[in-house]
C-alpha cells in the first residue's frame, strides 16, 4: 500500500505550462541525468558521437584493402 501512495505523491518529470497567448511551454522539474529517459538519451548520444564514427573509420580503412 505504501508503494501506491508513493507513486501518487511523486511528481512528474515534465510540467506543461500554458501561457496567456495559448502557447505551451515544457518545464523540466528533475535533472535529466537522473531520469530513465535522460540516461537513455545520453547513452544514445555517446554512441552516436563516439562509437559510430570509429566503426565507420575502421570499415573505411578495411574497405580500401
Amino acid at each position: 500500500m505504501d508503494k501506491k501512495k508513493e507513486k501518487k505523491d511523486r511528481k512528474k518529470s515534465f510540467h506543461f505550462v500554458r501561457r496567456h497567448d495559448n502557447t505551451v511551454d515544457v518545464a523540466i522539474r528533475k535533472n535529466p541525468a537522473k531520469t530513465l529517459f535522460g540516461k537513455i538519451v545520453g547513452i544514445l548520444i555517446i554512441i552516436g558521437f563516439v562509437v559510430l564514427p570509429i566503426v565507420g573509420l575502421v570499415f573505411a580503412i578495411f574497405a580500401k584493402i
